[in-house]
């Protein structure tokens, strides 16, 4: 299964980005960093753990849209839509492609607290394991 290919992700920063995104309450309390760190790693999957997101489906639009503008990640052939339903749930239950590429209206709000929790990966240019 694919992933989505990093831009010389920190470790630290991922940790960072997902105890930010637990805080502001976009993901599961329960995920664990085993689970989201795949999410970023660039490496094809067998078969991932899902990170359940309990934000609205427009915001998870949106934090993967702003990802790849910011090039903090990277799909080929226009795929992430489709990479991001194998890595995702919404809300505890499967999402599909269709679902979201066309959610896109999202509170001023809750953008500006995603661009934050983005920036925590901006932060950094290097790589660790």
């Amino acid at each position: 299964m694919r992933v989505f290919r990093n831009r010389r992700l920190n470790y630290e920063k991922i940790i960072e980005l997902l105890n930010y995104l637990i805080k502001k309450k976009f993901v599961a309390e329960d995920t664990s960093i085993k689970d989201f760190k795949p999410i970023f790693r660039g490496a094809e999957l067998e078969e991932p753990t899902k990170v359940n997101w309990v934000g609205s489906i427009s915001s998870l639009h949106f934090f993967i849209s702003t990802l790849i503008d910011k090039n903090l990640v990277e799909v080929k052939h226009n795929q992430h839509w489709n990479i991001c339903a194998n890595l995702f749930l919404w809300d505890g239950k499967p999402i599909n492609a269709g679902q979201l590429n066309n959610n896109r209206n999202l509170r001023e709000t809750v953008k500006k607290i995603l661009e934050e929790a983005i920036e925590i990966l901006r932060q950094t240019n290097t790589t660790r394991n």
